[in-house]
């Protein structure tokens, strides 16, 4: 185990900052200086070795490695990438269906108070219960029997969309929902994407569920 010395400097993964070294606390803590004005904080060893710490959970040894979680965060970027261009794709797939929408939208005058939505049923358990409260009734299994993926895909109410973001403090969500004149939301892959168009090039807001 590496050991810290009070006056070197080590870094603190919680924000990737290099600090200095107070105390040693005991076995298992340190003590690191803060920034003005936040006091000093006692961080875990495995928060802050740069090498392997085994600490004891319960009585069961558990590996930190900060290496794997420089892998883990890699690996959580590159997927969050894929989801994002996946669900883009879903979007070119459904441009005809969105355009319909949006054409109806503006007919009937009230599309500040609407959103479109673009929901794979099947992508999560919230998905599949935001599709049926959205279409109660449908017969979701037409169209996996068809061999076509279920999707929930229509004009909705907005005041629906911001009790969710407010459930779910979802920030993406309710900041599309305020600042986008008729925002088209797209739930697939893990991923929320909310845009303003339905032309390319996209502008949009993607974040993960919650």
């Amino acid at each position: 185990m590496m050991e810290f010395i009070p006056g070197e400097y080590a870094k603190d993964h919680h924000d990737g900052h290099t600090k200095k070294v107070l105390e040693v606390v005991d076995a298992h803590h340190i003590k690191l200086e803060m920034p003005a004005p936040r006091k000093p904080v006692i961080r875990p060893l495995w928060e802050v070795s740069p090498v392997p710490v085994v600490e004891m959970v319960d009585g069961t040894p558990v590996l930190h490695d900060p290496a794997a979680r420089g892998v883990a965060a890699v690996l959580d970027a590159a997927n969050a990438r894929r989801a994002e261009q996946n669900c883009l794709s879903f979007v070119t797939q459904e441009q005809e269906a969105l355009l319909r929408f949006v054409r109806r939208a503006e007919e009937r005058g009230d599309g500040d108070q609407l959103v479109i939505t673009l929901i794979n049923v099947d992508d999560s358990d919230l998905t599949s219960t935001i599709a049926d409260v959205l279409m109660p009734g449908a017969d979701w299994d037409v169209q996996r029997k068809a061999g076509l993926l279920p999707i929930a895909r229509g004009l909705a109410a907005r005041a629906f969309f911001a009790h969710l973001a407010q459930v779910m403090q979802h920030e993406v969500l309710a900041t599309a929902l305020t600042t986008m004149a008729l925002p088209i939301i797209v739930m697939s892959d893990n991923t929320v994407l909310c845009f303003d168009t339905v032309d390319p090039p996209y502008n949009y807001k993607a974040s993960k569920n919650k």
